[in-house]
Parts: structure tokens; C-alpha cells; sequence
């Protein structure tokens, strides 16, 4: 005798208020993250590739952080973190926060990810734990008005890079370092 599943129970945590962006063109892929998602209270909106992904986020796209998939159609999550980095560059927009999501679990999927602007990595399958961690370390409430919000000196999320990248290559960091009081003069 089979005995089925029993059914999910609802979630009991409410609406933190927080919007994520879900870029997955795996239908079931897209399920199990919303329903990650919105189990620990986020609201979710889904695309399926990178080009719409970036149509999302769009002028005032009001997202506390996105999850992007590596490999999509038409546009990958790679080339969509740098056209969107570039958009927040050009456009001086506020710093939405990349995941990447990646079936790959490889040393240098982390440092593509990062080289293409994308803030952190999980790779599938991941836990619900690992999902809430990284978001609470990225996402937040996006500001009503980028003006209201002062910028930080130091973007910690960077140095929380750059020290991620001298873990998996010693001596990175102070090359990094050296290499910037070394033109920093000329460039200022």
C-alpha cells in the first residue's frame, strides 16, 4: 500500500514586505525557490530568462534581491548581472543584490559569479537555511527615494568579496591592495 505525502502545511510566517526576483527557466526549479521563498516570508515574482529579467528590474523595480540562475535562454545570469551592474553604473540606480543560482558546484563558478556583479552563490540543490542566510546577509528594503539613502565609503559587500576570492586564493587580497596604493595616486 502507497502512502502519499501529506499535504503541505500553509506557511505561518507572514509578508516581510520584501520582494525577490526569481530568474529560473526550470518550471520546477522556479517552484521549490518560491516556495522557499515565500515560506520565510518574502513575495515573490518569477521570469524565465535573462532578458526579462532585466525588463523587471526596470526604472523603480521596488526588489530587495534577486535570484538568478547561471544558465537560461537568450541572456544567462552571468551576462544579465553585468548589463544590470552596468545599468545601476550608467543610470546611478541603487545596487540590487545578485544570487546566483547554479547546478554547478565548481571553484570557479563562485569567481564567475562574482566577476559578473552578482553578490553570492548557492548551487542547487541548496536548503532553505542556506537561502534565508544569504538573504538576510543581502537583501533588503529597497530605499523609496536612492537620494535618501547615503552611500558608504566602503561597499562591505565587495571587501566580503575580495576576501571570499583570497580564501580560495591566498595572497589575492594583498596583491589587490598593493596593486591600488600603487595607482590609486594617479588615479585620483
Amino acid at each position: 500500500e502507497r502512502h502519499s505525502l501529506p499535504a503541505p502545511s500553509p506557511s505561518t510566517r507572514k509578508s516581510n514586505g520584501m520582494r525577490v526576483l526569481v530568474a529560473e527557466d526550470n518550471a520546477i526549479n522556479q517552484k521549490v525557490v518560491a516556495a522557499h521563498l515565500q515560506a520565510l516570508g518574502y513575495e515573490v515574482d518569477i521570469v524565465g530568462d535573462g532578458v526579462a529579467a532585466l525588463d523587471a528590474l526596470g526604472d523603480d523595480h521596488g526588489y530587495a534581491a534577486v535570484i538568478m540562475d547561471g544558465q537560461m535562454p537568450r541572456m544567462d545570469g552571468y551576462e544579465t548581472a553585468r548589463a544590470q551592474r552596468a545599468r545601476e553604473s550608467e543610470l546611478g540606480q541603487a545596487r540590487v543584490p545578485i544570487i546566483a543560482l547554479t547546478a554547478h558546484a565548481m571553484t570557479g563558478d563562485r569567481s564567475t559569479a562574482f566577476a559578473a556583479g552578482m553578490d553570492d552563490y548557492l548551487s542547487k540543490p541548496f536548503t532553505q537555511q542556506q537561502l534565508e542566510q544569504s538573504l538576510l546577509r543581502w537583501a533588503t528594503e529597497p530605499a523609496a527615494d536612492t537620494d535618501e539613502a547615503p552611500r558608504e565609503a566602503l561597499d562591505t559587500r565587495i571587501t566580503s568579496q575580495l576576501l571570499e576570492l583570497d580564501e580560495e586564493e591566498p595572497g589575492f587580497l594583498c596583491e589587490v591592495i598593493d596593486s591600488f596604493f600603487a595607482t590609486a595616486e594617479e588615479s585620483i
